[in-house]
């Protein structure tokens, strides 16, 4: 009886550390996102980008980063087309 005690001691140990390592992986996300939000939230241009429906900081600095400099893009339906999001002009690129 002994054994089977420390065993399940062993185990309940074991399952503790991992459920802490489970913790901490799902937490490190939303330190990460919450550092990003941060920054991003200081560009103009992310902030810009927030104010259309469904646009969160995330996909909003995601969209930033894609772009870039928007001063490549000759005319908004070109960006539009980089971005997929225009049929007739996304298979021209």
């Amino acid at each position: 009886m002994a054994d089977e005690a420390n065993i399940a001691s062993d185990w309940r140990v074991a399952i503790e550390r991992h459920l802490g390592l489970i913790n901490q992986v799902n937490e490190a996300p939303t330190v990460v996102e919450a550092d990003i939000a941060v920054h991003a939230l200081q560009d103009t241009a992310i902030r810009g980008l927030m104010t259309l429906p469904g646009i969160d900081v995330t996909v909003a600095a995601s969209l930033a980063a894609a772009i870039g400099d928007t001063r490549r893009f000759s005319d908004p339906q070109s960006l539009v087309a980089y971005l997929g999001l225009y049929a007739e002009r996304a298979a021209v690129r």
